[in-house]
């Protein structure tokens, strides 16, 4: 739902239940937000990272031959999971 059909929503049903609405549309834009923005992977939890000389083997630009900081990101960044090391 977007913001706009939250407060739709909001308008529509006001007089009769204003609490529970607004809170359906706070939840649900708060919902939406969440669900539009892309998942942030650090650097130290990339599976394309190199624990040992911090290099990245993404390929995305020159700058994946350098050793990156604990805290950059990238657009190709995949969360590395349990002993993944490749």
């Amino acid at each position: 739902m977007t913001n706009e059909e939250a407060i739709e929503v909001l308008n529509s049903n006001y007089p009769d239940s204003c609490f529970e609405l607004l809170r359906e549309a706070v939840d649900l834009s708060i919902k939406a937000l969440k669900d539009a923005q892309p998942e942030i992977v650090r650097c130290k939890d990339c599976k394309h990272r190199d624990p040992e000389d911090k290099k990245c083997d993404c390929g995305h630009d020159i700058l994946w031959q350098l050793p990156r900081r604990d805290d950059w990101f990238c657009a190709d960044a995949e969360r590395r999971t349990g002993e993944q090391t490749d």
